[in-house]
């Protein structure tokens, strides 16, 4: 679930006032289709993916060829981790517009989730063959080498997005995500933070900080980033267990 909840933070292209790419063509969607999109769109920034979702599927209703309410559709099943469906969402907006990179991003990340990593690798490059700057692809293509232990190819990888997006934080992340997959949680510590002072409001470091403070026994630095986890997002499960057990460990070491 790592590399998904992240990708819900990547902006994507947005749809355009009235024409959309399918089937290769510019084809105009019905009025109330685009109209049902754009609220679906209000509630999904928000984070409100019960009400986006029922916006989309409205837009869809309306009009059957809205890819990008297919793919919108797609990413709130991959934040919920139901992969499968994800993936026949996203099939759905490939083959209405296939010549958009998000749709096809947005596939690979669906076909990470369900652990088919060769052909996510295979799909994110399809989405760089559209658009060969597309950061988010760029991205994910040095998760899955990591996910297939290939560690050197992602480190490659990395370091050049590090080089081209300095900047940006997930390139520092996934550093850090390395560093780890070799032992080396020093290092890795140091991505982490590097990523937090691009992002302050990026999850995935907070959490991994908060993992290795609670291993090094150092509990009051780790309940300091579950705090700061669980204020960008308090349904996060995983952080409130463990936000439990740092604390027991807190007081039972005599708050160190």
């Amino acid at each position: 679930m790592r590399l998904m909840r992240l990708e819900l933070l990547v902006s994507l292209a947005l749809l355009g006032w009235c024409v959309v790419g399918c089937r290769g063509t510019d084809v105009k969607l019905h009025d109330e289709s685009i109209r049902q999109y754009r609220l679906g769109e209000h509630y999904f920034r928000d984070g409100s993916y019960v009400k986006a979702e029922d916006h989309y599927k409205r837009a869809l209703n309306v009009d059957d060829r809205n890819a990008y309410a297919y793919r919108r559709l797609g990413m709130i099943n991959i934040a919920r981790g139901y992969f499968e469906q994800a993936e026949d969402y996203l099939r759905k907006a490939v083959k209405l517009d296939p010549d958009e990179a998000a749709h096809l991003d947005q596939l690979g990340v669906a076909l990470v989730g369900r652990r088919k990593y060769r052909r996510a690798l295979s799909t994110f490059q399809k989405a760089l063959n559209k658009r060969e700057d597309y950061f988010p692809s760029k991205y994910h293509i040095v998760g899955v080498y990591r996910r297939l232990k290939q560690l050197n190819k992602a480190r490659v990888q990395c370091l050049q997005l590090l080089s081209t997006y300095p900047q940006k934080a997930e390139p520092h992340l996934e550093m850090g995500l390395l560093y780890l997959a070799q032992g080396d949680q020093h290092q890795a510590k140091r991505s982490f933070k590097r990523a937090i002072d691009r992002d302050s409001k990026l999850i995935e470091p907070h959490f991994e900080l908060a993992k290795i403070y609670l291993q090094l026994k150092k509990y009051r630095l780790c309940l300091t980033h579950l705090q700061k986890v669980l204020s960008i997002k308090t349904t996060h499960s995983e952080a409130r267990h463990m936000f439990g057990l740092a604390r027991r460990a807190y007081m039972a070491s005599g708050g160190r």
